[in-house]
C-alpha cells in the first residue's frame, strides 16, 4: 500500500527535479533533447510536477521518466508535427473523436474500434494521430485529465489492433504524465475478453484500476447523459461529420500549436485564478506558478501587510508565506510575536459577495479504521435572498459518494450534502479534493428543476458568475474502540453489506462458469475439427 504524499511534498521533489536536470542538461550538449523541451522544464513547475504525481511523490522513477520522456519526444519528431502533416483519411474515418468531459472534468476522446482496421501499412500514421491529438489536449487543456472511451460494441477479430493499442497505453504510461482519467470499454464483445486481458497486463496497478467495462445502462456513472452522445446511450445529439468540421477543426488545432505551451498554461491558469472564491477563512490551496524562492525572500519583510491587504502576488504566494511565518512563529517566538499577524487576522476577513458559507470551509476530515466506509458532512448556507444552485465536484469520483451533489439552495436557507467514502480508498484521501460550484439566480429568472439541473450547469460551464470553492481532504486512522462508538452503521446498513458480498460472490461465480462454458465451447469446436480430419483421411 502506497503512503499518501502531501500537495508540499510533491512541490519540493518538483523543485529538486528540475533544479537536478537543469544541472544535468541545462546546455543541451549532446542534443538528446528538444530545446523547446528544456525550455518547458526550465519554466513550466507544473510540468515537472506532473512526472511527480505519475510516480506517487518517487522522486528517482520520476526523473528517470521524465528524462525518458523528453527523449522521446525528439526522436519522434513531436515538434515537427502539425495538422497538415497528418494524413487526410485519419480525420475522415472517425476514429478518434474528442468531444465533451466526463463527471471528473476530463476531456473525452471517442475511439470507435469498429471504424478501425488492422493495417499495418497505415499503423505508422496513425500513431501520429493519436500523438497529435494527445499533444493538443495537453497544450489545449493543460489542467485535465484525458478519458477514453473505446467503442468496442460491433467489432470483430479484425478490428483488434494490439499494436496500436500498446502504443497508445505506453504513451499514457510512459510519455505524457498524469494525464490518463479513465478507459471506459463500451459493450466489449465476449469474444475481445482474451485480448483485453493481455492489454491489462501492459498497465500498472493504478492503470488497470482506472479500466471500466460499461455498457448503456452504467455508463453515466462516468458521464453525465448530458455530455454523452446518442450512441452511447445519452442525451447529446453530435455526431462527427468530417465535411463540416474538418475546417474549423484545422484552425483550432493551428491555434494551439501556435501558441506557446507554457505561456498558454500559465495564462489560463491565471484565468482561472480569477474566477475561483475561497471559502471564508479557507487559505487558498492551488500551488504557487509566480515568482521564485529569491523573489519571496525580498519581499518578505512587507509580507504582514500584503497578506492583510491581499496584494500579493498570488494565492499560492501566500499561502507559502503564511507557511514560512508560521515557522518563524514557532523557532523565534519573543521576536515575532509582536508583527506576526494570526490566522483570524489573515483569513477572517470574509467576503461579503459570497454566496455559500461553507462548514467545514477547508478540509474534510475522514475519522476510522482503514476498509470501512466513512462519512463526513458539509453544510451549505445561503448567504443571499435569492435562490442559489450549487454543484459539487471532486477529483476522485470512483472513490466517493456525494449525496446530493446537484441542487438548489432557496435564499438565506441551510442544507447538509453527505459525502461518503468508500471502503478501501482510505490511503489516497490525502491526495483528493472537492469543487463547490454555486451560481446565484437574479429575481425574475427562470429557475429550472431538479432535472433539469445537469443540462443548466452545462450551460455555465465558461460563466464568470460561477463561484468556486476548492476543499481538501484528510484521513485519520482511529482506534477501534473509538470507531465503534461513533460509527453512523446500522443493522439496516450491515445487513446491505452482507447481501452486497454475497452479489459479488455469484457475480463472480457467474464469470467463472462463463469463462468454462468458453474454454469447454473451444475443446468442442477442436474435437470436432479432428473427428472431421479422421474420417476425411
Amino acid at each position: 500500500m502506497a503512503t499518501p504524499v502531501s500537495q508540499e511534498d510533491i512541490e519540493k521533489i518538483a523543485i529538486e527535479l528540475q533544479k537536478k536536470f537543469l544541472e544535468e542538461y541545462k546546455d543541451n550538449k549532446d542534443g538528446c533533447f528538444d530545446d523547446r523541451d528544456v525550455q518547458r522544464v526550465r519554466t513550466c513547475l507544473p510540468y515537472v510536477r506532473k512526472f511527480v504525481q505519475h510516480k506517487m511523490g518517487n522522486a528517482e522513477a520520476a526523473y528517470e521518466m521524465m528524462v525518458e520522456a523528453l527523449k522521446w519526444r525528439k526522436s519522434f519528431g513531436l515538434h515537427e508535427l502539425s495538422f497538415d502533416k497528418i494524413e487526410t483519411w485519419c480525420f475522415q474515418t472517425g476514429v478518434g473523436i474528442p468531444h465533451g468531459e466526463d463527471r471528473d472534468g476530463n476531456r473525452i476522446i471517442v475511439l470507435n474500434l469498429r471504424k478501425h482496421k488492422r493495417d499495418a501499412k497505415r499503423l505508422p500514421q496513425l500513431k501520429k494521430f493519436l500523438i497529435f491529438c494527445m499533444e493538443t489536449h495537453a497544450r489545449r487543456y493543460p489542467d485535465k485529465k484525458t478519458t477514453l472511451i473505446f467503442d468496442v460494441s460491433e467489432c470483430g477479430l479484425s478490428n483488434v489492433d494490439m499494436d496500436l493499442v500498446k502504443f497508445l497505453i505506453n504513451s499514457f504510461k510512459f510519455y505524457f504524465p498524469y494525464m490518463l482519467g479513465y478507459i471506459l470499454v463500451f459493450e466489449m464483445p465476449w469474444m475481445m475478453q482474451a485480448a483485453w486481458r493481455i492489454i491489462k497486463s501492459w498497465l500498472s496497478e493504478g492503470g488497470v484500476n482506472k479500466i471500466k467495462f460499461v455498457t448503456k445502462s452504467d455508463i453515466t456513472d462516468y458521464v453525465s447523459p448530458s455530455e454523452l452522445m446518442v450512441q452511447f446511450g445519452g442525451d447529446d445529439p453530435y455526431v462527427y461529420d468530417f465535411d463540416s468540421e474538418y475546417e474549423t477543426l484545422r484552425s483550432e488545432c493551428d491555434e494551439v500549436w501556435e501558441r506557446d505551451p507554457l505561456t498558454s498554461y500559465e495564462d489560463e491558469e491565471e484565468e482561472s485564478l480569477k474566477q475561483v472564491r475561497f471559502a471564508p477563512h479557507q487559505p487558498p490551496t492551488r500551488q504557487s506558478r509566480y515568482g521564485s524562492e529569491e523573489e519571496d525572500c525580498d519581499r518578505h519583510q512587507s509580507l504582514d501587510n500584503q497578506l492583510i491587504k491581499g496584494s500579493a502576488i498570488s494565492p499560492g504566494y501566500r499561502r507559502r508565506q503564511v507557511h514560512r511565518l508560521i515557522s518563524s512563529q514557532v523557532q523565534q517566538p519573543h521576536e515575532r510575536a509582536m508583527s506576526l499577524p494570526s490566522m483570524s487576522q489573515i483569513w477572517t476577513e470574509e467576503n461579503t459577495d459570497n454566496l455559500l458559507l461553507i462548514s467545514p470551509h477547508d478540509e474534510l476530515v475522514f475519522s476510522g479504521r482503514s476498509g470501512e466506509e466513512l462519512l463526513c458532512t458539509v453544510n451549505l448556507t445561503n448567504t443571499t435572498n435569492n435562490v442559489v444552485a450549487y454543484k459539487i465536484k471532486t477529483t476522485a469520483p470512483s472513490r466517493y459518494k456525494v449525496r446530493p451533489n446537484i441542487n438548489l439552495l432557496d435564499g438565506k436557507s441551510k442544507a447538509s450534502v453527505q459525502v461518503k467514502l468508500i471502503s478501501g480508498s482510505s490511503e489516497l484521501v490525502s491526495q483528493d479534493k472537492f469543487l463547490i460550484q454555486a451560481y446565484q439566480f437574479e429575481e425574475g429568472t427562470p429557475i429550472p428543476d431538479s432535472a433539469q439541473l445537469p443540462n443548466f450547469w452545462k450551460t455555465l460551464s465558461s460563466n464568470k458568475s460561477v463561484e468556486e470553492y476548492r476543499l481538501k481532504c484528510c484521513y485519520i486512522l482511529e482506534p477501534a474502540k473509538a470507531v465503534k462508538q461513533t460509527s453512523l452503521s446500522s443493522d439496516k446498513d450491515q445487513r446491505i453489506a452482507v447481501l452486497q458480498a454475497k452479489v459479488d460472490h455469484l457475480v463472480y461465480t457467474i464469470r467463472r462458469l462463463h469463462r468454462t462454458v468458453n474454454q469447454f465451447w473451444y475443446i468442442s469446436i477442436a474435437i470436432l475439427v479432428l473427428l472431421i480430419l479422421l474420417i476425411l483421411f
